[in-house]
């Protein structure tokens, strides 16, 4: 196990602790719940399935080689042929509309693709770099954004990928929004918790329990000697006392006021007298203290800067990706076929026959032909984004993964 899987198992580990402890103050905080503020959830569609569309898509790869012709033989049982459409027949038995979603998605990516590659638009790794960059600010801290992609076994390679697609409609659509420089300023000045900034933080284990008279015996212990995190884990009557009683670091507001008061008033290593709250009669040990961290404006500035024109393209470009497509002739053997609507056989748009339905929720998944305009059938460009049949956004933060341009 590598150190960095080691720290993320100990953050989350102390975070769940310290959630569950009978000391934490439950009114209401000026969180930003995507910055790691509570811990991401399994049930999200997309992360759940996104290993099984990954595994469909490459399968499509092999079923709808560009350019291919006729269905071919993949196998052969004692002379018996298993074609290409059988093999695609009982993928679409066994899931449904996923193969579909999936085959859209990859559509969606070849034509913004191809109108990057007629805008002589090139993306590079630094430009998806500065997306991550701007997805970061979401979670406040390194540690909480190593945290959450931990939680989901990615690396951020693997989230490079993930986000190739909104990185190139970015850069197809920021010439169309202004972000001033007041506005980034007032995003950061509203938003300085997160943006690398900390408040004064103390680190404490406390013994919590219900009876005064209990309370004043074990402070008699202590002063005696007795070692605390073994007192703590024999009386504790709260979640900490299975760890000795540690809470963690935590800021003034994160607990409520009398034992707060009580903590940042300690030295280091400094045992308290008995602290009364609503939850009974705390033992406190101040063990480590962090001073507060002024967030530095021209580090972020930049990140800020992408995170907003995100936010302003996709909501003054809602349906980008589907006029694209509208305009596109699309042949799609899994859906009826999508004429262009400057065909002047039709006139129509298209979008009748072939509801865009697989692109929704901010496709945050590509592969390397959305940079090029190259053929879309690739392995890496079967690398999903957020489950395109519901529309979630991949925990991430919303603008992480988009909202609407990727429909």
């Amino acid at each position: 196990m590598d150190n960095k899987e080691t720290q993320s198992q100990e953050f989350a580990k102390n975070n769940e602790v310290a959630e569950n402890a009978s000391v934490v103050n439950d009114a209401p905080r000026n969180y930003n719940q995507g910055a790691g503020g509570s811990k991401p959830s399994k049930s999200n569609p997309f992360w759940m399935i996104a290993s099984i569309i990954l595994a469909i898509a490459l399968v499509l790869v092999i079923i709808f080689p560009i350019g291919g012709g006729k269905s071919e033989t993949i196998a052969t049982v004692n002379s018996k042929n298993i074609t290409k459409d059988d093999l695609l027949n009982t993928l679409q038995e066994y899931y449904g509309d996923s193969i579909v979603n999936v085959l859209d998605r990859m559509i969606t990516e070849e034509v913004v693709g191809q109108e990057a590659k007629a805008k002589n638009i090139t993306m590079t790794d630094a430009d998806i770099s500065a997306e991550i960059a701007a997805l970061k600010i979401d979670y406040g801290t390194e540690e909480n954004f190593q945290s959450f992609l931990s939680y989901y076994g990615m690396t951020e390679e693997d989230l490079k990928k993930e986000l190739k697609l909104t990185t190139l409609i970015r850069l197809l659509l920021q010439d169309t929004v202004e972000v001033t420089d007041e506005e980034i300023q007032t995003y950061f000045d509203e938003n300085k918790a997160n943006l690398g900034g900390s408040e004064e933080q103390v680190r404490a284990s406390h013994i919590l329990v219900s009876d005064k008279e209990l309370a004043e015996d074990l402070l008699a212990q202590l002063k005696n000697g007795a070692d605390f995190a073994e007192l703590a884990a024999q009386y504790g009557t709260d979640a900490t006392a299975a760890n000795g009683g540690d809470l963690g670091f935590f800021s003034y507001a994160d607990m409520v006021e009398e034992f707060s008061k009580a903590a940042f008033a300690l030295d280091v290593n400094e045992l308290s007298d008995i602290v009364e709250s609503e939850f009974g009669y705390h033992l406190i040990l101040k063990t480590d203290y962090k001073e507060a961290v002024e967030a530095n404006f021209d580090s972020v500035k930049d990140a800020i800067k992408i995170k907003l024109i995100n936010e302003k393209i996709y909501a003054d470009n809602s349906t980008y990706t589907e006029d694209l497509r509208s305009k596109a002739k699309i042949t799609n053997k899994l859906q009826a076929e999508t004429p262009a609507t400057n065909d002047p056989a039709t006139g129509g748009t298209g979008l009748e026959e072939a509801p865009i339905d697989g692109a929704t929720g901010g496709d945050a998944a590509t592969g390397d032909d959305a940079a090029t305009g190259d053929d879309a059938a690739t392995g890496d460009d079967a690398a999903t984004g957020d489950d395109a049949a519901t529309g979630d956004d991949a925990a991430t933060g919303d603008d992480a993964a988009t909202n609407g341009a990727a429909q």
